[in-house]
């Protein structure tokens, strides 16, 4: 068996709100020695935030070695009002990949108006962080083939989708495509952790399913709980295990650069 490695990311970084819970997680990560990709999306839903100490600390993370991806610029469809959309019920996912959109010009959002928006991502990043990326995990992994030929021509190299069934990292119109595990276990698991037991058991099969075919697995985990609660001691001593069972299977959290298709 191959052994490619894993992915750890952490989204919707820097939505108001969620530094404690971004702070908290990050603990148990770096306590793991675990490198995870921080998701940030600049302007959540048209709103930078401006703390400057929840950038600072995002900074930190990045200086230890963990890896900074683009998760949309406003985490929001950005082409049309919400009483437009008919078809996506959750219109804050569809920042660049619009069904409704679609539905209304017969066509996906334009790749120049999504270079736009890519180039706008990492100008924010580039004043937050000092740094810009090459790596986009659009919201809710809806994108489309326009996304993609916008990715090249801004120099971005990969994205993720939810392909829990596909075995390993592949080449789609010249962008690296990360399958990832559509579940967010630790979210899953309820804020007094008294379900724990069944989400690990959960996450076990699915990983021990990925991993057995070429050493692969990817998952994510949210800094936001859908207002449902926070990163309690529970969900944390989750994250915990989750990242033990992978080491103690022989495995490892990496930076994602390195499992890139050559072209």
């Amino acid at each position: 068996m191959n052994n490619l490695g894993c992915i750890l990311r952490v989204d919707n970084v820097l939505r108001p709100g969620t530094h404690n819970n971004f702070r908290s997680m990050m603990e148990v990560v770096n306590r793991q020695k675990a490198i995870c990709v921080i998701d940030v999306t600049p302007r959540w839903h048209g709103e930078e935030n401006s703390n400057k100490e929840y950038i600072s600390f995002i900074k930190e993370q990045l200086e230890k070695g963990h890896v900074l991806a683009l998760h949309g610029v406003e985490h929001k469809c950005r082409v049309l009002s919400e009483k437009d959309h008919q078809v996506s019920w959750l219109p804050s996912e569809d920042e660049f990949d619009c069904k409704d959109y679609h539905r209304i010009h017969g066509k996906d959002i334009p790749v120049n108006i999504q270079r736009g928006w890519l180039r706008e991502g990492n100008d924010y990043l580039q004043k937050m962080f000092g740094q810009k990326t090459d790596l986009l995990m659009a919201p809710a992994h809806a994108y489309n083939n326009n996304t993609l030929e916008a990715m090249k021509k801004e120099g971005f190299v990969a994205i993720a989708d939810y392909g829990r069934w596909d075995a390993c990292p592949y080449n789609k119109e010249g962008v690296t495509t990360f399958p990832f595990d559509f579940e967010d276990y630790m979210k899953n698991t309820k804020p007094d952790g008294s379900n724990k037991d069944a989400m690990m058991e959960m996450f076990r099969r699915y990983f021990d399913a990925s991993i057995n075919q070429q050493g692969y697995y990817a998952t994510f985990i949210h800094c936001d709980f859908s207002n449902d609660g926070s990163a309690t001691e529970e969900r944390l001593k989750f994250l915990d295990e989750m990242i033990s069972y992978v080491h103690n299977q022989g495995h490892k959290f990496v930076d994602p650069h390195k499992m890139l298709i050559k072209k």
